[in-house]
């Protein structure tokens, strides 16, 4: 799924093998160009999958949007 939207560098294996989500680092040109769904195929199945961000903020720090470091 990361491969909809870039190239995957890095798959979270804490998160690896979760059915409700999983953590991906992509490598892409520009990270607020990446869209907040992208459509994909899971076998048969044709399926929509979300994206949450981090985006670096000015001083460094990388932030989701639900506020974790």
């Amino acid at each position: 799924m990361g491969g909809l939207v870039g190239k995957v560098v890095e798959i979270d294996e804490s998160s690896r093998f979760r059915y409700d989500y999983v953590r991906l680092k992509i490598a892409c040109r520009d990270v607020t160009k990446v869209p907040k769904t992208a459509e994909g195929t899971l076998g048969m199945y044709i399926i929509d999958f979300g994206f949450e961000r981090e985006v670096p903020e000015v001083r460094g720090e990388r932030l989701l949007k639900s506020g974790m470091k």
